[in-house]
């Protein structure tokens, strides 16, 4: 197998790096980290300004239609500056999910393109855990529950 990342996904994380290098500086994160919601709109704003939001969500929905290397490579920079934001759930879990659902499903292609867009932040539930981050500032919430 050949593990070698291709010069686009390269070129990806590069831009990403950059813009964090410049925009997430750490006292502004600091101070996001310090407020009541932990989060910022404005940097959720910016990251979707740089098509963060829509690296998974179809082509023909608005997206990239990227995959999971994409997002390798994007949650390791995310994790290196300590982004505090919930993009991860929204922009790659949810759009997962979403995406199982049938291709003429409204809810489907209304919430992808909303997380495409940047406009709708989605919190992923899971039944292991009681707790959903972000929660409180979720358009949408989407909870697995056990099935028979």
């Amino acid at each position: 197998m050949d593990f070698t990342l291709n010069p686009d996904f390269l070129a990806l994380r590069e831009s990403v790096s950059r813009f964090l290098m410049i925009e997430a500086a750490p006292e502004k994160l600091r101070e996001i980290w310090q407020t009541d919601a932990g989060r910022s709109p404005e940097m959720r704003s910016m990251l979707a300004a740089q098509g963060l939001t829509a690296l998974s969500v179809p082509e023909e929905l608005g997206g990239m239609g990227m995959d999971d290397m994409a997002w390798s490579l994007i949650t390791q920079e995310l994790g290196y500056f300590a982004i505090p934001d919930s993009l991860v759930d929204s922009a790659y879990i949810a759009v997962g999910l979403l995406n199982r659902l049938p291709l003429d499903s409204a809810i489907r292609a209304t919430w992808l393109q909303k997380i495409a867009e940047g406009t709708g932040r989605v919190a992923v539930g899971h039944p292991i855990n009681p707790w959903v981050a972000d929660a409180h500032m979720a358009d949408l919430l989407l909870l697995a529950h056990p099935t028979p």
